[in-house]
């Protein structure tokens, strides 16, 4: 585990203890706990499962330049679906504003993905999303969904994905697990004991990519038991949060069978393949 406070926050997500509030402190870590199913058709919503959301405060802020027109080739995705992009949606009269994590301009936002308008219809509330997108101006198009939830109900913009390819989270049983940019598979699950969390690492021996998502074989660290991760492109809800995820994954290990849903997190490939 990378800290104190991220065991802190996934053993709250996980029941063990409170989550803390928005506001104050620096960026902290999130790691994915509470449970999750796949979409069989947009599911209905679940119950909340972190603390409120923060988002740049133009009053305390300096001004930033747009953040959708700082990528390049380098940064963006290979799926060719643009730039990976984080923050705040909301509908504003007849259309959609999107104000980045980074930045306190507020920008046009254009859902291309068909998802998000009805998924603020149904939230009632501003979201936390993550997508892939492109830039034109102040105009973003959004391509594809990976993530949305309501900012009441989530951390959202504090989470730190830096050097994650993959988070997911599944339920009955709890549990969650991280795809590193070291090469590591990272099982998270409540200790026996309850005293929180515990983590498992498995190097990544295979990877390969598919039509519609991607697959991970890894070995166990400490005994060499082979654990198998498939990540599919499509819609999934988690069946405890008001969480919406544009990936299923299904993990076994250990004659164990784990299944939630999936987002893509900051790192884009492996650390060697920079």
């Amino acid at each position: 585990m990378r800290g104190i406070l991220a065991i802190s926050i996934l053993a709250c997500m996980l029941g063990f203890s409170a989550c803390p509030q928005g506001g104050g402190g620096g960026a902290t870590r999130t790691e994915p706990a509470v449970g999750s199913t796949p979409d069989a058709g947009h599911a209905t919503a679940e119950t909340p499962t972190a603390a409120a959301d923060t988002v740049p405060d133009p009053a305390h802020d300096e001004p930033a330049a747009n953040p959708c027109e700082t990528g390049s080739a380098d940064t963006a995705p290979a799926d060719g679906l643009g730039l990976p992009m984080r923050g705040v949606a909301r509908r504003e009269g007849e259309g959609l504003r999107f104000l980045p994590c980074d930045s306190p301009l507020l920008l046009d936002l254009v859902d291309g993905s068909g998802e998000l308008e009805g998924l603020l219809d149904e939230f009632g509330s501003d979201l936390y999303v993550q997508f892939s997108g492109l830039a034109n101006g102040n105009v973003v198009e959004l391509s594809r969904l990976w993530r949305a939830a309501s900012v009441n109900e989530t951390i959202g913009c504090r989470e730190d994905q830096s050097g994650l390819l993959f988070l997911m989270r599944g339920n009955e049983p709890f549990w969650g697990a991280e795809v590193r940019e070291s090469r590591v598979i990272a099982l998270l699950r409540p200790a026996d004991d309850g005293s929180g969390i515990s983590e498992r690492l498995f190097d990544i021996v295979e990877d390969e990519a598919l039509d519609s998502g991607r697959l991970f074989i890894a070995s166990a660290q400490e005994d060499g038991t082979t654990l198998e991760l498939r990540l599919t492109e499509s819609p999934c809800r988690d069946s405890m949060a008001e969480d919406w995820f544009g990936m299923q994954a299904r993990l076994s290990v250990g004659g164990s069978e784990f299944s939630g849903c999936a987002w893509p997190g900051e790192a884009r490939v492996f650390g060697a393949e920079q």
